[in-house]
């Protein structure tokens, strides 16, 4: 009897969330203000939830198995992920290699800054500030893994922390995932106006070209595209039932790896880290065995999308807000440092070091550095709607080595902070960021004078273009 209550409470959570994300597209297909800024039925459903929910007006019966059923879902999230690959094509790297090491620089700095300056802000500073208690040496963790990472990785950090004592994690980093992907899809827009109004972009004039479908999210018929290939026969077994099997697979190996490993080793391992390992491993031997002839990567990363829509909204409706009120002045003040960070990051060092496009590829990784991947896509969407630009190209080549990179630091880190050896790690990434900094001048990538209108733009004059001194998008 106990087993069929448990299977129908998950149920009756999944049916609430559904039904809530059903409101949340209506709202979204009919309010112009959630269109202009692209905000994702996902975060709007998420506030609703919050709202309705259990620390809110207590109206819809959502219950605290709701963050318990987001940290369950981050697993199958980032078997997803493995069970993708890494995303090299042969020969492809030596080709553009020349083409994409200054934007490879100026992201790897950014991602070395992002992981390693909160953690020092908070520890020598930050501390101080706090009244609510010792501050923990992890809370500068906050932005690396809600803004490069999202909620998935702060739901994934903060069952790592709430083991060492920082149970508040989860609440905080929810949070900051979504003024991150705000911040991300707000900014990039106000900053997307202003760019067309300098001349900035290479691919639009103004943003009233955006197409009606990416406002309001409704594809018409005729401009649908397939979700998936169907890569065995229905009679055999329905394709959607073998892809899920994939990715449960290594789901479930993962979670014995944990449970096993984490009691021989005596440390907690990170469930969601080893998801990924274990379905890289197994991605390269359904290639060894021409498995892979029948998978579709499309299918998989619908399934990982699907996922990622229903953790957002199950973790927003457990935010606490007396955790928010309880760290508000460090958390307000690291949000206000990163932000104003990002904004230099990109306007003053992005044209320098990123040269062709550089509007749409910053604003491509403005995106993913503050929200997640699909909030870089889907400003990239709106300034460069054909995909001429090479920022995908780009992320492609450089995303295996920094995959591997951001989980290893996603699952060293937060054990490093709370056992005592955050200034190893910090040594390690502050090392890790001063060699990029030293590759600016060693691959010569620094453009000294750029002319920040682009080429494509009607707005260029080349022979203001050579005049510097006179041009005023020139630096």
């Amino acid at each position: 009897g106990g087993t069929t209550v448990d299977f129908y409470s998950v149920i009756m959570g999944f049916f609430w969330v559904s039904v809530i994300l059903f409101v949340a597209k209506i709202i979204r297909e009919h309010v112009k203000i959630l269109q202009n800024f692209f905000i994702p039925v996902s975060l709007i459903a998420g506030f609703i939830a919050w709202v309705v929910g259990p620390y809110g007006l207590k109206i819809v019966p959502l219950t605290s198995l709701c963050g318990d059923y987001a940290g369950a879902l981050i697993t199958v999230l980032f078997a997803t992920i493995g069970l993708q690959g890494l995303g090299i094509k042969k020969g492809e790297g030596k080709k553009r290699a020349k083409d994409i090491a200054g934007y490879c620089v100026y992201r790897q700095i950014n991602w070395a800054v992002q992981f390693s300056v909160p953690m020092i802000l908070s520890i020598l500073l930050l501390s101080r500030l706090h009244t609510g208690g010792d501050l923990h040496p992890a809370f500068g963790w906050l932005i690396p893994v809600s803004f490069l990472g999202g909620t998935g990785p702060a739901i994934a950090a903060g069952q790592v922390l709430d083991k060492y004592g920082f149970s508040d994690f989860t609440g905080l980093g929810i949070t900051a995932a979504a003024y991150g992907m705000l911040l991300g899809l707000i900014g990039g827009i106000i900053m997307t106006k202003l760019a067309t109004k300098r001349g900035y972009t290479s691919y639009i004039e103004n943003t009233d070209t955006i197409s009606r479908e990416l406002l309001t999210g409704i594809i018409p018929k005729g401009k649908r595209g397939s979700i998936g290939e169907e890569t065995i026969a229905s009679i055999t077994l329905e394709p959607l039932a073998w892809h899920l099997a994939l990715i449960m697979i290594p789901t479930g190996l993962a979670h014995i790896i944990t449970i096993y490993g984490s009691k021989a080793l005596g440390i907690e391992l990170p469930e969601f880290s080893i998801a990924f390992f274990v379905s890289l491993i197994l991605y390269y031997v359904f290639q060894a065995t021409k498995v892979n002839d029948s998978v579709d990567p499309k299918v998989i990363n619908g399934f990982g999308n699907l996922i990622s829509d229903y953790v957002v909204v199950f973790s927003l409706a457990m935010v606490q807000v007396d955790v928010i009120i309880k760290y508000a002045a460090p958390f307000l003040l690291l949000m206000l440092a990163f932000t104003v960070w990002m904004v230099v990051w990109f306007w003053f060092c992005g044209p320098h070091l990123i040269g062709k496009d550089w509007f749409e590829r910053g604003l491509f990784n403005w995106g993913y550095a503050t929200g997640t991947f699909a909030t870089g896509f889907c400003l990239l969407r709106v300034v460069d709607p054909n995909n001429r630009s090479t920022a995908l190209s780009d992320t492609a080549i450089l995303t295996p080595f920094e995959h591997v990179v951001e989980i290893t630091a996603l699952s060293l880190g937060p054990v490093l902070l709370s056992t005592g050896a955050e200034w190893s790690y910090l040594g390690v990434v502050v090392v890790y960021g001063l060699l990029w900094v030293a590759s600016i001048f060693f691959l010569k990538v620094w453009k000294r004078k750029v002319c920040k209108v682009s080429p494509t733009n009607p707005m260029y004059c080349p022979s203001e273009a050579q005049k510097d001194s006179q041009h005023s998008s020139c630096v």
